[in-house]
């Protein structure tokens, strides 16, 4: 009976030690599966990145070359525009006419003069000739073109910022 029992347990130590065996197997193959699917796993992240950057390099050239060719077509239009607007001969009389009134106001300049021209400007600066609409429309990429005014005389803050409000309006 003990011979028995001691063959039991001999042969439970035996199975128990070839499951462990087994099972040691079973955990190192696992082991290297993971490392081997976790280094096929990085290698396909890293290529798609390089996939991810060489087309968003692509498409940033492309965009660019687009944006320099719509740039030089505007360059092309806004100078057209600006030689047709200046070489017109209808636009002469407005020229010499623009000249005469210049002339005019620098021979009768006043502040009383200069205090009614400002009145004058902001009474009729929301209506605006073709011409400054042209270029507004434009140059309608812009949020804000430079403007430049010259007076004879310098303008008291209060008409300055109203100039301003009305400008920028």
């Amino acid at each position: 009976m003990i011979a028995k029992r001691k063959q039991f347990i001999d042969q439970s130590l035996s199975d128990a030690k070839n499951l462990q065996q087994q099972a040691e197997q079973q955990r190192s193959l696992y082991e290297n599966r993971q490392k081997l699917w976790e280094q096929e796993k990085q290698a396909a992240v890293t290529a798609l990145h390089q996939q991810f950057e060489a087309e968003r390099r692509a498409q940033l050239d492309r965009l660019n070359a687009d944006l320099e060719q719509e740039r030089q077509k505007a360059k092309v239009t806004l100078s057209n525009n600006s030689r047709s607007c200046n070489n017109r001969p209808k636009n002469r009389p407005w020229r010499n006419g623009a000249k005469f009134a210049g002339m005019l106001l620098q021979q009768s300049v006043s502040p009383e003069l200069e205090a009614r021209l400002f009145t004058l400007l902001m009474d009729n600066l929301t209506t605006l000739p073709e011409a400054c609409k042209l270029c507004l429309t434009l140059l309608g990429t812009k949020k804000s073109v430079p403007i430049n005014i010259t007076s004879a005389y310098p303008l008291p803050v209060e008409m300055r910022s109203q100039l301003e409000q009305k400008l920028g309006r």
